[in-house]
């Protein structure tokens, strides 16, 4: 049964089913627009990190060189209602970069240019409320990261029920992955972790060997980090086998035991050489990316920094 919708605007589409947490609000966390990207701290791309393809708002600092924001909104004309493409709290480091849309600063740099110049009269008139949103995000990680997995992914790749019953009665496919470095204080079952190795650190990974995803329902890759720690996912293709699925990716900080670290803080090194798919919410990672592949979905992160060439795409990506 559909029991709530949660954060239509955050994540509009991980959650339609959940019994959320008191502190989380159904209300629109913006006034009229979704961001396809959300940094709590800085954002950092390189040169020749080409283009972000969805809007951007970012709480700390924002540099960039020849990058090109809301790029799959190249016809957006700020005569009428006002769509904005990027909103940064902090300072602004940009050369050659285009915005497509409003912009959303206390002090516009000559760095940036806009493919209707109209909307460069549109700066400091809106309000992202980023306590709000790190809130959000945080409090959704915590209750997707409590959920007790019901499907595994065995040593080698093999595909099981992670509660031995072919029917769960849970809204979602939820894995967990990662076991924790306390054996036998662990705060779920060894048998109930699935496997990282081939997924997210072999090398050419095709998917479960003995059967396909289960995608009738919404997946949740639930990847606990140990707090302190880097975590380098170097799989050709984490999301082989996913194509038509739902995924969210919630990459959270844990202690020993695997317990949920409110305080904690981790670093993510993508080093993929295929896009990472559908939803990723990290509220706790800073994320570093390689210069190949990138993310095709809503991202949520701590921090971000790009190393030369890397295309940040969103779901709506041409």
């Amino acid at each position: 049964m559909k029991l709530f919708v949660l954060l239509p605007v955050l994540f509009a589409l991980i959650v339609d089913a959940l019994p959320p947490p008191d502190t989380l609000s159904t209300n629109a966390l913006f006034y009229n627009t979704t961001w396809d990207g959300i940094i709590f701290g800085d954002f950092t791309a390189q040169a020749n990190t080409q283009r972000f393809n969805g809007s951007l708002a970012i709480q700390g600092n924002f540099t960039a060189s020849g990058l090109t924001v809301n790029n799959r909104h190249r016809t957006i004309n700020c005569t009428g209602s006002i769509e904005y493409g990027l909103s940064v709290g902090g300072q602004i480091q940009a050369q050659n970069t285009v915005v497509n849309g409003a912009v959303n600063v206390s002090n516009l740099t000559s760095g940036i240019t806009f493919t209707d110049q109209k909307c460069s009269n549109h700066t400091t008139s809106k309000h992202v409320d980023f306590n709000q949103l790190y809130a959000a995000a945080t409090d959704l990680s915590y209750y997707l990261a409590s959920q007790r997995p019901n499907v595994v992914i065995r040593d080698g790749g093999f595909l099981s029920d992670g509660q031995f019953d072919a029917d769960s009665n849970q809204e979602f496919y939820i894995f967990t992955f990662n076991k924790c470095q306390k054996k036998g204080m662990c705060v779920i079952p060894d048998y109930l972790y699935s496997s990282p190795e081939h997924i997210f650190f072999g090398t050419n990974w095709t998917g479960p060997w003995n059967t396909g995803y289960p995608i009738d329902k919404r997946i949740i890759f639930n990847i606990p980090i140990l707090t302190n720690s880097t975590f380098t996912m170097s799989t050709n293709n984490p999301a082989a086998g996913l194509e038509q699925a739902d995924i969210v990716y919630n990459l959270y900080p844990v202690n020993s035991t695997g317990a949920y670290d409110p305080q904690g803080h981790f670093v993510w090194f993508r080093n993929t050489t295929s896009f990472i798919g559908s939803h990723v919410l990290a509220p706790k990672a800073s994320i570093i990316e390689n210069n190949k592949g990138g993310f095709t979905g809503q991202l949520i992160a701590a921090k971000y920094l790009s190393i030369d060439t890397v295309y940040l795409d969103d779901s709506h990506a041409v």
